[in-house]
């Protein structure tokens, strides 16, 4: 069995940050993170906010990056292990993309020494590189031939503190000899008879003087003057391009270790790794701002963003100074997280959700974590929307169907036509179309063609108007097809049509007895498909796609008329059907967007009860309002964060009770308090709350009693295990071990308590009659229990997996990774899947009892859960997923069975461009790696198109992501 590995998000934590033009001419902040960068800009209307506009994964870690100021954008430039790579914005693609690649060799030295720990780069685009410990080079970006010379490799013999550029050619180097001293290199490139010095000529100065016990940690350069940051004190040194003197310096007060600074209105701010932001002025600093601790400062427009180390950001007006806000929606390290099963019906749309418990300090969060497709409002027009029916549009005319009536409005410029001018009555419309290059009218009670009119004693139920015919039924249940001169073709008797559609010339009808009839253009029945669940399944709209047939019913099901069909409830109210871009809309009461031939499928955030299509790139939202909106990308990869719920405290355990759809969590503030809130988080929250004198460690639904056990520890540090019940939180029973209880499993009739060494087997027995039944001992510390049928699993910090048979005894059967520090477990159909606390990630297959390791993703954490945060298809999957949440924020998704297909094209990306895999592994899927086919040159895309003949359409639809 393979396994494969979904970098679904990166970790939180900045390294740095960049203002510039790095999007034709716009202004923007940059964020590069150890595995990602993202793209923000600020909200208009309120500048303190940045709106996360862009976010891709790097192909490996970075270790260092710098931006690059050229004349029409800027560019940004990373070190990683092997190399210096300058990536720029592509609007074709839009993504940044390598535009050249400079290998990192240094000479005498081991493979394992190179690469790089700092990069920087002056304003004309000189670039030196701190490799190692004590080496140096210097390049130069030529922004006209694209590409980085190498001008000097430089043996400092010191290991390099720090270094900056002074101005475009000149640099100080900030050095740590062995002596224990800290000399501080000067350079300036020089040209003599249009030839380069030798970088031997570095002007030497004197050690400069430790302030006690401190030793330097960074330095800058403002105003004519070297501020040398000490761990809390700072000495300012004046300079100039001749000399320094260090015995005239001012000692500036100073808490903590530099982080960052920025400078604006020609005025210095730092901040340090303890929360202070520092305004320098003179011989004096002031603190005007805490901020988290460890964060980095940039500045753009006159307001200064903080990036937090967890990934938070904060803006203040840097002119007003005023009050923090917090508009971010990066939350910090990911504590815990479970899934919330919304249908459990066959043949619903799956609908998981995910929720993770997010923390920043004293404060945390509540997160849903989705793959909806988010939308942009491109036009609103209030109030219109409430009583209209349905939408259509033809030519450049967008026609509003009411129950009396039909409002136009012209596609370009959104305003209102008159109805005079189109022919427009007050009456109740059927349809309106275009046959024969004629405008055609059909209402309840005739069919208009310019001045031609053909009248009906029978009420016209239902029309479909096409280039060549009309197909219209009534209420006396008969078919009848028209030419554009309203002659007509044929009339069919006994059919009770429910809808119509004219497709490749073919007639499709539905009928209320919930069939459904393909027809030829003579009135001849072809074929008949009756795929109805239920008597309600009555035909609503019909579309084809990619060679199939889609039915949308009344009572909310879609099916797909496969063989077998697909059938899946979107909702109650009547599916809509419409094609979008690259596959078609479905609206019930959700809306669902459908993209390949696969069938895969993602949600909608959108409030929309209709539809219909207005062009390639928009669609009509019929809702309270008339809404021209667009998908802001059909098939994204990244994940949607909707805030729940944020409180101070640190949330430890989530639990979701379905009985009552409702999530209750553990939280510290002062003391451990237990929470319980609806699932939608409507009204105010929490809605309980149960708070005692004890340690709360873990938690457990115990549907017998519609209670919640709660396992912890006393001020004696004896065990407790104490039931609440889930209506009032009131106190149900109360039971105490002999040490602390740090798990509880409910297994049927039994609840399984780990306190420390020991495991407990109680019986809950009716009426809260609760009584021991078995126990055994241990060598290490129980932090896990989990249940499957008749086995238990027990999990320690020591020896693994402990596995049991569980009846009125405990018997013991066998141990599995003795040594592997297990955090979390996640039991799987055929393998339990095992994490520890430093990232590692291994899998034991049951029967076999064979252990299967996967790469260590230097990411630890403990929360692990099934689900599913990638594509979703309507037909039936055998994949199996896990999500694994790390402290750092990251999100990975572990799937198999894996697709041998996609690890081949993987690679075979990753050979033609020369890259790596974040952990160089051939067991890594990384959606990146597969959307770096499109900066492939046409030869190369022809050469993989061998192999792999529709390599492009697969990529283009992410058909390959779903891993199957």
């Amino acid at each position: 069995m393979d396994f494969g590995i979904k970098v679904l998000q990166s970790q939180s934590e900045f390294l740095s940050v960049y203002p510039g033009k790095f999007l034709q001419s716009v202004e923007v902040i940059i964020g590069i993170k150890e595995k990602s960068l993202q793209v923000f800009t600020i909200n208009e209307e309120k500048p303190e906010k940045l709106i996360p506009i862009h976010e891709q994964l790097f192909n490996e870690n970075i270790f260092s990056s710098c931006k690059i100021s050229t004349r029409d954008k800027d560019l940004v430039c990373v070190a990683t292990k092997t190399a210096l790579k300058i990536y720029e914005f592509s609007e074709g693609t839009g993504y940044f993309e390598v535009i050249y690649s400079y290998e990192l060799r240094i000479s005498n030295e081991n493979e394992s020494q190179q690469f790089c720990v700092g990069i920087k780069a002056s304003i004309d685009g000189m670039i030196a590189a701190s490799l190692v410990q004590d080496y140096m080079w210097v390049l130069k970006w030529n922004d006209i031939e694209k590409k980085l010379t190498f001008l000097y490799e430089i043996d400092v013999e010191s290991f390099i503190v720090d270094f900056n550029f002074v101005d475009e050619k000149t640099m100080l180097i900030l050095c740590r000899n062995p002596t224990g001293e800290y000399p501080l290199y000067f350079w300036k490139e020089y040209k003599v008879n249009k030839s380069l010095l030798s970088l031997s000529t570095f002007i030497h100065f004197s050690p400069i003087l430790e302030n006690g016990d401190a030793f330097p940690t960074a330095f800058i350069c403002f105003d004519k003057k070297i501020y040398i940051f000490y761990e809390n004190i700072i000495h300012a040194l004046k300079y100039n391009q001749k000399n320094i003197d260090q015995d005239d310096f001012d000692e500036i007060e100073f808490s903590g270790i530099y982080c960052s600074h920025i400078i604006h209105n020609n005025e210095l701010y730092i901040n340090n790794d303890i929360g202070q932001i520092y305004l320098l002025s003179r011989k004096r600093s002031n603190i005007i701002k805490e901020i988290p601790q460890d964060s980095i400062i940039t500045t753009l427009k006159g307001f200064c963003y903080i990036f937090g180390k967890q990934g938070e950001i904060r803006g203040f007006n840097l002119n007003t100074n005023g009050d923090l806000k917090i508009p971010s929606s990066v939350h910090g390290a990911i504590l815990d997280a479970i899934t919330i099963k919304k249908h459990e019906k066959e043949n619903e749309i799956n609908s998981e959700s995910i929720i993770i418990a997010c923390g920043i300090g004293q404060s945390s969060s509540l997160l849903e974590l989705s793959n909806s497709l988010t939308f942009s409002v491109v036009i609103q027009i209030p109030d219109i929307g409430q009583s209209c029916l349905w939408a259509k549009t033809v030519e450049n005319i967008i026609f509003l169907f009411y129950t009396k009536g039909v409002k136009a409005l012209d596609y370009n410029t959104m305003k209102p036509i008159q109805s005079s001018a189109l022919g427009l009555v007050d009456e109740n419309y059927i349809d309106i179309g275009k046959s024969n290059r004629d405008w055609i009218h059909i209402t309840s009670t005739y069919i208009k063609n310019g001045s031609s009119q053909k009248d009906f004693n029978s009420t016209i139920i239902g029309a479909c108007i096409s280039d060549s015919s009309i197909c219209v039924s009534f209420s006396s249940q008969e078919l009848v097809m028209l030419n554009p001169a309203l002659e007509v073709l044929w009339k069919l008797p006994n059919y009770d049509v429910s809808m119509i559609n004219i497709y490749n010339e073919s007639i499709y009808i539905g009928l209320q007895s919930c069939e459904t009839l393909q027809l030829d253009m003579t009135g001849n029945v072809i074929n008949k498909f009756v795929y109805a669940l239920q008597e309600s399944s009555i035909p609503h709209s019909v579309i084809f796609m990619w060679n199939q047939m889609f039915i949308g019913c009344r009572d909310g099901n879609l099916i797909v008329c496969l063989d077998p069909p697909i059938y899946k409830k979107l909702g109650n109210k009547p599916v809509t059907l419409f094609k979008y871009k690259i596959g078609l809309i479905a609206i019930s009461d959700r809306a669902i967007l459908i993209y390949n031939e696969n069938l895969e499928f993602r949600p909608i955030e959108i409030d929309m009860r209709s539809g219909c299509s207005l062009d390639n790139s928009y669609f009509i939202c019929i809702n309270k309002d008339i809404l021209i909106a667009a998908l802001e990308n059909p098939t994204p990869y990244s994940l949607n964060t909707k805030e729940l719920i944020s409180i101070k405290g640190s949330i430890k355990r989530l639990l979701y009770l379905p009985n009552r759809n409702k999530i209750a969590y553990i939280y510290r503030d002062i003391a451990d308090h237990i929470a319980l809130s609806d699932y939608n988080f409507s009204g105010n929250f929490p809605s309980l709350s149960y708070t005692n004198s004890e340690k709360m460690y873990c938690m457990a639904n115990i549907p017998q009693y519609d209670g919640i056990a709660i396992g912890g520890e006393t001020l004696e540090r004896k065990g407790i295990v104490t039931i609440i019940s889930q209506e009032g939180f009131t106190e149900l029973y109360r039971g105490f071990f002999p040490h602390g209880v740090q798990a509880i499993c409910i297994h049927e009739d039994k609840m399984i308590v780990g306190a420390e060494e020991h495991i407990f087997v109680l019986r809950l027995g009716e009426g809260i009659n609760i009584e021991s039944i078995a126990t055994t001992r241990v060598r290490n510390s129980v932090i896990g229990l989990y249940s499957e049928q008749n086995i238990l699993y027990s999990i320690d910090s020591r020896d693994g997996i402990l596995q049991y048979t569980l009846t009125d005894t405990l018997t013991f059967e066998h141990a599995s990774l003795r040594g592997f520090l297990i955090s979390n477990i996640l039991i799987m159909d055929q393998f339990i899947i095992m994490i520890d606390k430093l990232g590692s990630i291994k899998i034991l297959e049951k029967d076999s009892k064979k252990i299967i390791t996967l790469d260590d993703l230097h990411d630890g954490g403990r929360a692990i859960i099934s689900g599913n945060l990638t594509n979703t298809s309507l037909k039936p999957s055998c994949n199996q997923n896990a999500l694994f949440f790390s402290w750092t924020g990251a999100v990975y998704q572990i799937t198999y069975p894996l697709k041998k297909e996609l690890l081949s094209l993987q690679s075979s990306i990753q050979r033609l461009l020369h890259l790596q895999t974040p952990r160089n592994s051939t067991q890594i899927i990384d959606i990146d790696i597969l959307m770096n086919f499109h900066r492939l040159t046409p030869h190369q895309k022809a050469e993989l198109s061998q192999a792999y003949p529709s390599v492009e359409s697969d990529i283009d639809s992410l058909y390959k992501f779903e891993i199957i």
